[in-house]
């Protein structure tokens, strides 16, 4: 630009030969951008862009046309992957972009579409668990207002993130048809729950950054009080969890915080831990935790509660009942001192872990067996494996038979033996009386 001033600047003396310079230039320019916008079809090198392994975002990006090589050039793959796209301009979508895509999450938000998307856009997606879009422009509206353009995916989506209110014609019938529903992530922009007020399936719920008084707003549906198993506060100011009200979620097993500034929670939440796992306290209550004897029955150090020999028919089975927070490791220790670890995440008060023995040997139920158990809390004391009284009783019954059918032969034997040696005896007297007579 600078050196387009220096131009204009030129001696009115040459003003023809500096205007023709000037339209030359111009004319220069103007193909150069045109040739950078045919170019910005694939090109990251104008737009923000990030490309890692399986996942891809655009921002601010324009792209002439997204299909089905798009995804294959960017990713190098088909499958497990996850695309967003920010404030991009796209001038059309074909109908083959989401052919037999593995999808783990689908972001378009703040985009303009010129051409109007296809209706099967989504017909052919192979997966899809989890989706955003916050768009007023023609993928907006086919997705809220257009049943076909959403069927494709009602088997699919488990997760839906809303950084916006839905439209008010969208009701909980919509996200109803969505069979394997079972997660929203609300943030940002949303404070209009009303869609919630029907809903009937089980829910866990994540607020990212919103004020505790949206979040209030959500919490206080009655219905969500007979739904909500799980609940995730991520970065909320000022959050304040108060005992009386989470008891109301008669099914609530687990709530997790994260980067919550100024977090205020009613000591008494403590008394509900053997039912209620609680991720993310703040200290001093994350040591008081560890140290409330009440939460050992669920949150709690792992626990040997039995241990025990079965033998059916030609197998044999060890059985150790552990219970403790999950996840827990159940370690087996044989008669020669070997370990095998089987990781077992605990649902129950108390879990079975069974190891087996197609072929054995008598030695191998002789000699002791061992298990104990450990997780985040630490190592249980281990517990030998016995056998069952009724095994044990059987086995001393065999060995009582086995003892008196050797004792029978024994007495045959000796029976025997001693008929034996007096016919010889016998025998050689009637030789002797013989000669003598002779």
């Amino acid at each position: 630009m600078i050196w387009l001033c220096n131009l204009l600047a030129i001696d009115k003396n040459h003003s023809f030969e500096s205007a023709q310079m000037i339209m030359i230039i111009v004319h220069g320019l103007l193909g150069m951008v045109d040739s950078l916008k045919q170019k910005r079809d694939f090109d990251l090198e104008y737009c923000d862009s990030v490309c890692e392994t399986s996942t891809c975002s655009y921002s601010n990006c324009f792209f002439k046309e997204l299909n089905n090589e798009m995804p294959k050039i960017m990713l190098k793959s088909r499958s497990n992957i996850s695309l967003q796209f920010f404030n991009a301009y796209i001038e059309s979508i074909k109908p083959t972009f989401f052919q037999n895509l593995h999808m783990n999450s689908l972001t378009i938000v703040d985009c303009e579409i010129v051409d109007d998307a296809p209706t099967d856009l989504f017909q052919h997606v192979e997966f899809l668990e989890k989706i955003e879009i916050n768009d007023d422009n023609t993928l907006g509206k086919l997705f809220w207002a257009d049943p076909k353009f959403t069927e494709p995916l009602l088997d699919k989506i488990k997760t839906f993130e809303l950084s916006e209110n839905v439209p008010e014609k969208c009701t909980e019938d919509f996200f109803m048809k969505f069979t394997h529903l079972i997660h929203f992530v609300f943030k940002e922009d949303i404070d209009n729950f009303d869609f919630l007020e029907n809903f009937q399936r089980n829910l866990k719920i994540t607020f990212q950054h919103l004020s505790f008084d949206i979040v209030f707003k959500c919490l206080k549906l009655v219905n969500l009080r007979k739904l909500l198993k799980g609940i995730v506060f991520d970065n909320i100011d000022n959050l304040l969890i108060d005992t009386r009200h989470i008891r109301r979620f008669r099914k609530l097993k687990i709530i997790i915080i994260r980067e919550c500034p100024n977090v205020k929670i009613d000591e008494k939440i403590l008394e509900d831990l053997p039912k209620l796992e609680i991720e993310g306290l703040p200290e001093p209550l994350q040591t008081k935790v560890y140290n409330y004897k009440p939460a050992s029955a669920w949150g709690g150090p792992a626990t040997v509660v039995d241990a025990y020999i079965t033998i059916i028919e030609k197998s044999l089975r060890l059985t150790c009942v552990v219970k403790g927070k999950f996840p827990i490791d159940v370690v087996f220790v044989d008669h020669t001192g070997v370990e095998s670890r089987y990781p077992q995440f605990i649902k129950k008060p108390s879990y079975k872990v069974t190891k087996h023995f197609t072929n054995y040997s008598r030695t191998m139920i002789r000699n002791r067996h061992r298990c104990y158990a450990n997780n985040s809390y630490g190592m249980s004391d281990s517990m030998v494996l016995n056998l069952p009284e009724a095994s044990k009783k059987s086995s001393s019954k065999s060995c009582a038979v086995v003892a008196s059918l050797a004792f029978i032969l024994w007495q045959l034997f000796l029976t025997c033996f001693s008929r034996n040696i007096l016919d010889r005896l016998s025998a050689a007297n009637s030789f002797d009386a013989h000669y003598y007579l002779l």
